[in-house]
């Protein structure tokens, strides 16, 4: 993931079936992200975005 262009961070916990990812908005777009995700081989189900 880190490797996306405009994406800062990303941390996955595997226990609790969820990733965080830190991104410019600007740069990559959260449906980029849903698919690098899924080429990566895992499910999206649920996005929450929050602004910093």
């Amino acid at each position: 993931m880190e490797e996306t262009d405009g994406v800062q961070s990303s941390h996955v916990n595997l226990e609790q079936d969820r990733a965080t990812v830190v991104y410019q908005p600007k740069v990559v777009s959260t449906k980029e992200i849903k698919q690098c995700i899924t080429d990566l081989g895992y499910q999206v189900s649920d996005v929450k975005e929050v602004q910093l």
